[in-house]
């Protein structure tokens, strides 16, 4: 049985989608439409220095992961189940059936919108340490302005918070052994108590789109299942202030009999995840 893993921000590079954008022209167009603006140039070339800028790396993002989406079909064929991390988790929703690409697409700009314009907060990954020894330390009262936004791997957590507690964490972390305390160059504290702010004002766009019925499940990032059509609103919402729970995502289904992960988009960042958590 085969997955599909769609990859999130971070994954972004110049150069994404080359072999893409004249084969999907179609697709590109209504994009560009919908965006305001050239989507191949600013992958290709990003004369403007946009591509790191979240409001511009999350449509540009979402865009190549779904024509990389359709390039698979052709070539090796469909998947049984999807999931993203974070952000693609709205790729895994288009695959799925569940959303429309317009639509997906329409959601992706105002996140990336609302996110980029977030400018509190940090976050860092901690390599080295399990979860449980990461909450041991946010337990302490120095950090406890601090939450797990990402378990990305057995050992290779990422948090989340107000940015001067987050250098105690990092402290504490190389105190307690973690090979690595890394500050990572965002804007704010994403996948945290600090988004749910945003997460209401997400909402309005959200209640402007409806949910198709899902070919396929999609596994959710906020419960690490598979998404059930009454809640697909719900979990998007709540994805934005909760934690990415791949470790266990992945986990449930290797026990569910998936023995292939296939990662569709630029880069290959779950696919070392998805060693780790194989060997942890």
């Amino acid at each position: 049985m085969k997955a599909i893993m769609f990859p999130g921000q971070g994954s972004q590079k110049v150069g994404m989608g080359e072999a893409l954008f004249e084969r999907f022209s179609d697709e590109l167009n209504t994009a560009n439409t919908i965006l305001g603006y050239d989507l191949k140039t600013l992958c290709l070339e990003d004369p403007n220095q946009q591509l790191n800028h979240t409001a511009f790396t999350q449509p540009a993002l979402f865009c190549v992961n779904h024509f990389s989406f359709l390039a698979h079909l052709e070539e090796d064929g469909d998947a049984a189940v999807y999931l993203g991390h974070s952000l693609g988790e709205y790729n895994a929703l288009v695959a799925s059936g569940a959303l429309h690409f317009e639509d997906a697409l329409r959601l992706v700009k105002a996140r990336g919108r609302l996110m980029g314009n977030v400018k509190d907060g940090g976050m860092s990954a901690i390599i080295g340490l399990d979860a449980d020894q990461v909450a041991a330390i946010l337990s302490d009262e120095a950090c406890n302005g601090i939450d797990m936004a990402n378990l990305n791997a057995p050992k290779q957590i990422v948090v989340s918070g107000v940015v001067d507690q987050l250098d105690a964490v990092e402290q504490k972390a190389k105190d307690a052994g973690a090979q690595m305390a890394i500050r990572l160059k965002v804007s704010g504290a994403f996948h945290s108590r600090y988004m749910k702010p945003l997460a209401e004002e997400f909402s309005s766009s959200l209640s402007l789109i409806d949910f198709n019925t899902f070919d396929k499940p999609v596994i959710a990032n906020v419960s690490a299942k598979a998404y059930s059509q009454e809640l697909a609103s719900d979990y998007l919402l709540a994805q934005l202030y909760s934690s990415v729970r791949w470790v266990e995502s992945i986990k449930g289904l290797i026990d569910q009999g998936v023995q292939d992960f296939v990662e569709v988009g630029p880069g290959r960042v779950l696919t070392g995840l998805l060693r780790h958590i194989e060997r942890g």
